[in-house]
């Protein structure tokens, strides 16, 4: 399916009006060059289990003028193995509950000039979800990534806030980057358990003694650091800053 240019709004009367309905074999999604779409509604491509995204320099993006994504817009699609590279997603953006449900990234990225603001659930059970790099700031809803039994590190760059439940059924060996934010002065231990964080010994352990401390899942960094954790997270540097650009 080609989006051409002018359009600025995918809407759906609701979850029995979906493409999923209309066109079910629905492999591929194509948006023209600088595509002015803003706003995809509700439930509009739940459910397209072979879809992918056009693809450039190996990521999935959705256009940078796209500022809203509804509820189950996403949901249970990209379940295949069709999208390789990273889902890249541009703030000002906001995401409905469930928006990415199931679906089978393995890294996401945040960038843009603002925030980037994630409904409950909005990534829950993403069975190949590895990576977030959040390069705004970043609000995070009730269970945004709940049980994400892969995910084993998150980015924040900036200003964060985190719902409760965000990170339950994660696992262990999430950990948590903050650039140059102490991760106590945000939460008390009592409320990091409740986000799903289990470990909060108060080390602040240079990048490179974290083997040493396999329990470690909240970490301060720094910009000069920014190298070696891109590689312990599998990432190469140049291709995840371009990526980001």
């Amino acid at each position: 399916m080609y989006i051409p240019r002018h359009i600025t709004r995918i809407e759906s009367d609701g979850e029995d009006d979906t493409l999923s309905t209309l066109l079910p074999s629905l492999t591929k999604l194509t948006f023209a060059d600088n595509s002015r779409l803003e706003y995809i509604d509700r439930y509009a491509f739940q459910a397209l289990p072979f879809l992918s995204i056009n693809a450039r320099d190996g990521a999935a993006r959705l256009p940078s003028y796209v500022n809203s994504i509804g509820d189950y817009a996403f949901a249970r699609s990209f379940c295949l193995d069709a999208n390789p590279g990273p889902l890249v997603l541009y703030s000002p953006i906001t995401l409905g509950e469930y928006a990415f449900h199931q679906c089978d990234f393995g890294k996401v990225y945040f960038t843009g000039i603002r925030s980037a603001s994630l409904g409950s659930n909005a990534f829950t059970r993403c069975r190949d979800l590895e990576v977030v790099i959040f390069d705004v700031d970043a609000t995070l809803s009730a269970n945004a990534f709940l049980q994400c039994a892969k995910l084993k590190a998150i980015v924040f760059y900036n200003e964060v806030t985190i719902g409760d439940g965000a990170f339950h059924g994660c696992g262990q060996h999430l950990r948590l980057f903050f650039n140059r934010i102490d991760p106590f002065e945000l939460y008390t231990d009592e409320e990091w358990h409740a986000k799903g964080i289990m470990h909060t010994e108060r080390a602040h352990a240079a990048l490179d003694d974290l083997d040493e401390q396999p329990d470690l899942q909240l970490v301060e960094f720094e910009a000069h650091e920014l190298p070696n954790m891109f590689r312990r997270m599998g990432l190469d540097e140049e291709q995840a800053r371009n990526t980001l650009a």
